[in-house]
């Protein structure tokens, strides 16, 4: 009896992962013929991520060889040549939206701008203006549909996100005092009881292992701001806006490149002048004290916070910078004769 459960559940798993191998060879060849995903190709990789049917699948690695996709991740990067946050923001308009919307809207040409303006609109208003956008037939048509629709809520949604900023500032500065205060208080600990290792080793080790988390950070949202050079708000068939493009794409490459080869250096000098020094294993290193463990937790929340305090930083002169949203003029009235 039960080598007969084992025998349906083999079975099964079988089924399931040719299907979802059927799956990704459908979604393949739609998406071979265009940039953009289609609604039919959503449909098949929202089922594939929901049951999870990517699980085992083998495809072509990076290097050729064949690879086993163990997370969504590693699914679209491979499988599909898109990035995940790519995927997820298509994935998130056909929720949004509906297939027989978001087929209308794609129709027409509206890009990954105006998708993204829609998504941010109240429920009710996604749901009221989605039969008329189905409906319509001229992308300048759907343009106006969205431009007043989305003039309607500037006001308000300028003032919650005012109010949303001021809140985040505030928080991050009392999360930076807090912070600041128990990295003091560890110090005056760390002088009054010294721990096992001389205070120049308890610095390296406390400071290179916060120091690599707030460049992990930074990569993370280098990785973020990659998504959008996928998803750019330019028209691809206007030949100014390739060109502006390429201008941004450049840019972010040569900027993470120097970063690549900066850590390469460093890397490089560190086996050059310290390779006798160095163990290979990291497993060969003594765990931290306790002592160490909360400064390492407070140093790293502390570098936490004050990423994220440059973050806002950087986005509020972005805000600044740009020119100030206006609803749409009304229309002249014609004079009757």
């Amino acid at each position: 009896m039960n080598g007969d459960k084992n025998n349906l559940s083999v079975t099964s798993n079988q089924g399931e992962r040719d299907f979802a191998n059927q799956l990704l060879g459908q979604a393949q060849a739609t998406q071979a013929f265009s940039k953009l995903l289609t609604v039919s190709t959503l449909r098949i990789l929202a089922e594939v991520k929901n049951r999870k049917l990517y699980k085992g699948l083998t495809v072509n690695g990076p290097d050729g060889k064949l690879l086993t996709v163990s997370s969504f991740d590693d699914y679209c990067r491979f499988g599909l040549g898109l990035s995940r946050q790519k995927v997820d923001q298509d994935l998130l308009n056909l929720e949004t939206f509906g297939g027989e919307a978001l087929d209308a809207m794609q129709r027409v040409g509206l890009g990954y701008r105006d998708l993204r303006r829609l998504r941010k609109l109240p429920q009710e208003k996604v749901l009221e203006i989605q039969g008329r956008i189905i409906n319509a037939e001229d992308k300048n048509e759907i343009k106006e549909l969205i431009e007043e629709i989305v003039s309607d809520n500037v006001g308000l949604k300028g003032d919650i996100q005012d109010l949303e900023k001021a809140l985040a500032k505030r928080e991050t500065y009392n999360e930076t005092l807090e912070m600041e205060k128990e990295q003091l208080q560890g110090r005056l600990r760390q002088r009054q009881h010294p721990g096992p290792y001389p205070e120049f080793v308890e610095e390296i080790r406390i400071e290179s292992a916060a120091l690599a988390d707030k460049a992990a950070q930074c990569i993370n949202d280098m990785e973020v701001l990659y998504a959008k050079l996928e998803n750019p708000e330019l028209d691809a068939n206007d030949d100014a806006s390739k060109s502006h493009f390429g201008i941004a794409a450049t840019t972010y490459y040569h900027n993470l490149r120097a970063v690549v080869a900066k850590s390469g250096r460093l890397l490089a000098l560190c086996h050059e002048q310290l390779g006798n020094e160095i163990n290979d294993d990291i497993e060969s290193l003594p765990i931290f004290t306790d002592d160490e463990a909360k400064a390492v937790i407070s140093r790293r929340g502390l570098m936490i916070a004050e990423h994220q305090a440059e973050k806002l930083i950087r986005q509020e002169r972005l805000d600044n910078a740009k020119p100030r949203r206006r609803g749409r003029p009304a229309k002249k009235k014609t004079k009757k004769a």
